[in-house]
């Protein structure tokens, strides 16, 4: 009987083995960081910053939101929980702990402000794609909302919300499919900001899975940049209250648009 031939420790494996795999996309990967254990380096908790940090990132609060340096004042005193650091956080704004909590704040009081437009009381909430909390914690320590639930493809976002932020917020981590472990018509507000950005599969799935789980009347706040997006901010110049602020973040010249 013939020995089939046996491939010796420095043989070269076939054609087909050297060809490079399909680039992996964010939707394979079902539980991204989920085996990570590093240590968390987290910034001081909100309330031992300066003011003065805060009043220079005013612009990022919609006019008519925060009246008076008092309130302000009130809101950061309020927020006993840390910062994470700027890998810890997308290193969304990673220059300014003050203008990250600014944003989150922001784009809180947007959401809370739309809320009231419809007359939606709000007592249950779900930010899809919270990252690790910049408008989340500001549902939970500055609007008092009983029920925050923050979902997240992102395992490590999830071990620092369920490590560091109040017990009305409520971690749950999602995988790539649409599927969410809450009941039908059970919240009263979604919000995802610029998360159907990032999503090029799935987006009807997953349009229809935040539809099921509002409840009838409720309100789905959603935010996206598109292609239109860049085509309007090319017709402004750079005294644009939100262009501006992008900017800032040192991540976009004008160039770039």
């Amino acid at each position: 009987m013939t020995e089939p031939n046996m491939a010796s420790p420095t043989s070269q494996p076939p054609d087909s083995a050297q060809k490079p795999s399909r680039v992996r996309r964010w939707e394979d990967d079902f539980s991204r960081n989920a085996l990570d254990d590093e240590p968390f380096h987290n910034h001081p908790p909100v309330a031992q910053y300066r003011l003065g940090s805060f009043q220079n990132w005013r612009r990022l609060i919609p006019a008519g939101l925060i009246s008076g340096e008092s309130k302000l004042a009130a809101m950061i005193a309020r927020d006993q929980y840390p910062i994470p650091s700027g890998p810890d956080r997308e290193n969304y704004m990673p220059e300014s702990d003050a203008g990250y909590w600014m944003s989150g704040l922001g784009d809180c009081l947007k959401v809370i402000e739309a809320a009231q437009v419809h007359s939606i009381d709000v007592e249950s909430i779900l930010d899809f794609g919270c990252a690790s909390g910049r408008v989340a914690r500001h549902f939970c320590i500055q609007c008092g909302i009983e029920e925050v639930w923050g979902t997240e493809i992102n395992a490590r976002h999830i071990r620092w919300l369920s490590a560091f932020m109040p017990g009305n917020l409520k971690p749950v981590f999602s995988p790539c499919l649409p599927s969410l472990p809450l009941a039908d018509e059970s919240v009263d507000v979604v919000s995802a900001f610029s998360v159907f950005t990032h999503i090029d599969t799935f987006e009807t799935g997953w349009l229809a899975e935040l539809r099921r789980i509002l409840r009838p009347g409720g309100l789905c706040y959603l935010t996206v940049h598109n292609e239109e997006t860049w085509s309007a901010l090319r017709d402004l110049d750079s005294s644009n209250r939100l262009l501006k602020s992008m900017l800032d973040t040192g991540k976009f010249s004008m160039e770039m648009l």
